[in-house]
């Protein structure tokens, strides 16, 4: 994968991890009850709100903002060219 498709793709893993942090805060939400409902272990949503994305892809990522009643727009992503539809 060339450097500036991962890069890319990295930033947008790490926009929607922030959104993801923003939406549990925002609601007060703890990790979890956040975990709960993104079907994942208390764990793991704080590493994600910590680290960031980490192994998630930007498709788990996504769902996981829909899961938490983010309104999310929806642009195609040219990656390694493949059209990757992204929200």
């Amino acid at each position: 994968m060339p450097i500036s498709v991962s890069r890319e793709r990295e930033q947008l893993k790490a926009h929607r991890t922030l959104q993801i942090y923003r939406s549990v805060k925002s609601r007060g939400r703890t990790q979890v009850e956040a975990g709960a409902i993104l079907g994942i272990k208390q764990p793991h949503v704080s590493f994600v709100m910590r680290y960031g994305a980490g192994n998630f892809s930007i498709e788990q990522l996504m769902d996981s903002l829909i899961a938490l009643g983010r309104d999310v727009e929806t642009l195609d992503i040219r990656i390694a060219g493949q059209i990757c539809s992204a929200l």
